[in-house]
C-alpha cells in the first residue's frame, strides 16, 4: 500500500486500525463544527450570512486541523442569504470568503488529507469496502451540514475509487473545487440578478 502526496506516490504505508480511521475522519469535522459555532456570532455581528462562518472555518479551522494532523503523523440552518436579507457588501465579503475558504483552500487540503493520507491507510480487511466506507466517513465529517451527507457520499465515492486506482489526488482536487464552487456561483448569480434597492 502507498500514500499519495501532491499527486505522486510516496511509498509504503501502514494501515490504520478501524478506531483510528474513524477518529481521523470525524475529529476534524467535530472541530470544524465547533469552529463554525464560535465564528457564527462574529459573522452575524458583522451582518454576514451564516455561510460566511462556514467559509471562514473552511479557510482557517479545517485546514489547520487537517494540516496539523498531517504534521503530527508525519445544527444551525445554513442559508446563503439570497432572500434579500443581506446587502451586496455582505454578500460580496461572503463570496470572497467562499472563494478562498471553501472553493480553493478546503478542497486542496481535504483531498490531501482524506484521499491522499487517510484513504491509503484504511484497514486492509475492508477490502472492496474501503472506498465506500471512506466516502461515508468523509461525508459524516461534515457535521455542520448533515442533510448533505447522502449527496456527499455520491459525489465523493467516485473520487475515492479514482484515488485508490490511480494513487493520485489531482483529479479529486479539481472535482472538489468545482463541487464547492456551487455556493459562490449561487451568490454571484443572486447579486447579478437582484435589483440594488438601496441594499449595501
Amino acid at each position: 500500500m502507498t500514500t499519495v502526496v501532491a499527486g505522486s506516490v510516496a511509498g509504503p504505508v501502514a494501515p490504520h486500525r478501524p478506531a483510528t480511521t474513524v477518529l481521523l475522519h470525524l475529529v476534524p469535522g467535530a472541530l470544524g463544527l465547533l469552529g463554525y459555532l464560535l465564528v457564527l456570532p462574529v459573522t452575524e455581528a458583522l451582518g454576514l450570512p451564516s455561510v460566511a462562518a462556514l467559509a471562514t472555518v473552511g479557510l482557517i479551522v479545517v485546514p489547520a486541523v487537517q494540516v496539523g494532523a498531517l504534521r503530527m503523523r508525519r445544527h444551525r440552518e445554513i442559508r446563503l442569504g439570497t432572500n434579500g436579507q443581506y446587502g451586496d457588501g455582505a454578500l460580496l465579503v461572503t463570496a470572497a470568503l467562499l472563494l478562498l475558504g471553501t472553493v480553493i483552500v478546503a478542497p486542496v487540503v481535504e483531498e490531501l488529507y482524506f484521499r491522499g493520507y487517510l484513504l491509503p491507510r484504511m484497514p486492509q480487511r475492508l477490502g472492496r469496502w474501503r472506498a465506500p466506507t471512506h466516502a461515508v466517513l468523509f461525508a459524516a465529517y461534515h457535521l455542520w451540514s448533515p442533510w448533505l451527507i447522502p449527496a456527499r457520499v455520491l459525489a465523493i465515492l467516485p473520487l475515492a475509487y479514482i484515488a485508490v486506482r490511480t494513487r493520485d489526488v489531482r483529479i479529486g482536487v479539481v472535482t472538489h473545487v468545482v463541487l464547492n464552487a456551487t455556493d459562490l456561483v449561487a451568490i454571484l448569480l443572486y447579486l447579478q440578478a437582484a435589483p440594488l434597492n438601496g441594499r449595501g
